[in-house]
């Protein structure tokens, strides 16, 4: 779809279904047509490992996802551990 209308930029996440999002990053790189389209990885991986894979395969960078609090429906307070 990329080499069909060319975007300027994508953003990927790490773990997708299917197909990692380094995969997708590493076609992308691969290919003429789609190879200097941006790539930006957004993840809640935040280990080093991760980054350096992601600037590696040619990602313009990395942003780590917030992570979510969960809270309950009817109180809109954090659920008890207990």
């Amino acid at each position: 779809m990329a080499g069909q209308r060319k975007p300027e930029l994508i953003l990927l996440d790490v773990m997708m279904p299917d197909i990692d999002g380094y995969e997708v990053c590493r076609q992308l790189k691969a290919e003429v047509c789609t190879a200097d389209i941006a790539v930006i990885f957004i993840t809640g991986l935040r280990d080093r490992s991760s980054v350096t894979t992601a600037l590696e395969l040619g990602a313009a960078g990395i942003r780590h996802q917030a992570h979510r609090r969960q809270v309950r429906p009817d109180t809109g307070r954090q659920p008890d551990p207990n």
